[in-house]
């Protein structure tokens, strides 16, 4: 039974009434972690893009990193975000990336294991991206390590497996106990982002030996720990291996990196709320489920206001549009708005096809989460609060109170002036259910959900030219009673969307590139 990961929910959604340990912790910003892992004294290799099938296969592995993880240039602007000034300066500096992160802190770290038909010597490798290089950590094909610590459903080797960790100080130093919440997101931002631009999804798991898996990395699961792993295919059909054929000449199954890394923090420290979760998914034992549990959520009511219905965006469009995405940070024009049809493009797109394929259920659209709208100035919608209903594709209203200043109120920090926005997306689900019916892992497995469709809302706003901002800290119980959620319904995120104000002050470099953009080749 999942009770720490539960009780943890449950105090994250009503940490606004009940406040969260530790409550005394205060951001010591001049210790703070290095934004980018760096292993010391290993070999860096340039990722190999050109040159025939192969030089394909990493165009394509390039060009995910480009959607994701790789900082393509840097960018300071005037916002009324916190730390605006400190970036200035070159210790502070932030590098763009092109998937949102929560509080932008890019706790993910990314290791390539990869087999002997891809140009390289098969290995475990790192991906640097303060340099955008692999770093060389251990010679020898482990993907056969890698496919035995997977519970199920897998039977071929590919060419690769990307393995993506999180290192809970990058983002803990910031957030404490907040931080597994969050950073669980991340890993769908990220592969929600690989799947935008690739046009499929990476086949991913969230059910395997996570003990075993940070064994084989050299990994101290109470600093780092896996939590998603990636199949990526072979240069052809044909080099798709079985389990049996690679392992004559395997490294000893219980091989395993030991490299020092850069750590710049004189303290680095871990919260007791995190620690016990991250345990508590450590210990369970379950194999993936063959279906994604559905939801039971009370259908919307009340007056129906319809919708104009837009397109998902292609593939070329989500690379043409992917590098665009920022966070606005109180920048919305308040004396404008958005159209239905805009809104409506941004909601069709938050509830695309799921990032985690079950083995026994076709693909459908998510059964996790509700989008309810609080609208203020969308084309000829009243002010107020509705629930989307896909099926009809229609908002439903939910009568009650003036939205403002309530929603100024019920959010904790100042960078975002709610007023200003012309809409407020909120993502719903009922985390406790889903623990209760799949075990603690279906709390990574909704996140990354949730993350994924953050990161749809996001490409999908710069596309249709809109300032976007997701928030995570907000008054939860406030939210749930004004939108009438019932039963384990909860407000998970709020997206904040509406035209910018125009000509604010912005900078921005671009770091070379060799002529290779996302969705170019």
């Amino acid at each position: 039974m999942a009770c720490i990961t539960k009780e943890y929910v449950r105090r994250i959604l009503e940490r606004g009434r009940e406040p969260m340990e530790p409550t005394s912790y205060k951001v010591d910003w001049s210790d703070a972690p290095i934004r980018h892992k760096i292993y010391l004294g290993v070999p860096r290799l340039d990722i190999p893009v050109s040159g025939g099938e192969i030089g394909a296969w990493w165009w394509n592995f390039d060009m995910r990193l480009r959607a994701s993880y790789a900082p393509f240039d840097r960018r300071t602007r005037v916002t009324a975000n916190n730390g605006v000034s400190h970036q200035q300066e070159a210790a502070g500096a932030v590098y763009a990336r092109a998937s949102t992160s929560g509080g932008g802190m890019y706790p993910v770290e990314l290791y390539l294991v990869i087999g002997a038909d891809l140009g390289i010597q098969a290995g475990v490798y790192h991906y640097s991206s303060a340099h955008h290089m692999l770093e060389q950590l251990m010679l020898g094909d482990f993907r056969n390590r890698i496919l035995g610590a997977l519970r199920g459903h897998t039977y071929s080797l590919p060419g690769a497996y990307v393995v993506a960790t999180v290192r809970f100080w990058k983002n803990s130093f910031k957030y404490a106990s907040f931080c597994y919440h969050v950073v669980t997101t991340d890993i769908g931002t990220l592969f929600g982002s690989w799947h935008g631009v690739a046009g499929e999804r990476p086949e991913l798991h969230l059910w395997f030996d996570e003990a075993d898996l940070n064994q084989l990395l050299g990994l101290n699961w109470r600093e780092e720990s896996v939590f998603a792993v990636a199949s990526l295919g072979s240069v052809n059909k044909t080099a798709i291996k079985s389990a049996e054929s690679v392992t004559a000449g395997q490294p000893p199954q219980r091989a395993s990196v030991n490299v020092d890394f850069l750590e710049t923090s004189r303290v680095v420290r871990t919260f007791p709320w995190n620690m016990d979760v991250q345990l508590e998914m450590m210990n369970d034992t379950r194999s993936m489920p063959a279906k994604c549990p559905e939801q039971s959520l009370v259908p919307p009511k009340g007056r129906r206001w319809a919708l104009p219905f837009r397109e998902r965006l292609s593939t070329v469009l989500w690379r043409r549009t992917v590098q665009k995405r920022e966070s606005s940070f109180g920048r919305f024009d308040g004396s404008t708005g958005m159209s239905r049809s805009q809104l409506s493009a941004l909601l069709v797109s938050a509830l695309g096809p799921r990032l985690i394929r079950f083995p026994s259920q076709e693909d459908s659209l998510h059964h996790f989460f509700r989008l309810s709208v609080f609208a203020t100035r969308v084309g000829d919608i009243p002010e107020g609060a509705y629930q989307y209903e896909p099926q009809s594709h229609s908002l439903c209203e939910v009568p009650g109170p003036p939205l403002h200043p309530f929603l100024q109120y019920c959010y904790y920090l100042k960078n975002y002036n709610f007023e200003q926005a012309s809409a407020i997306l909120v993502i719903s689900a009922c985390p406790g259910s889903v623990i209760s019916k799949i075990g603690p892992r279906g709390y990574r497995l909704m996140n990354a959900e949730l993350g994924a469709a953050l990161q749809r809302i996001y490409v999908r706003a710069a596309s249709e030219e809109l300032g976007c901002g997701a928030v995570y800290g907000f008054e939860n119980v406030a939210i749930r009673e004004r939108l009438q959620m019932e039963g384990e319904e909860w407000p998970l995120v709020l997206v904040l969307v509406g035209p910018n104000k125009p000509g604010s002050a912005f900078y921005r470099y671009v770091l070379p590139t060799e002529g290779l953009e996302c969705g170019e080749h």
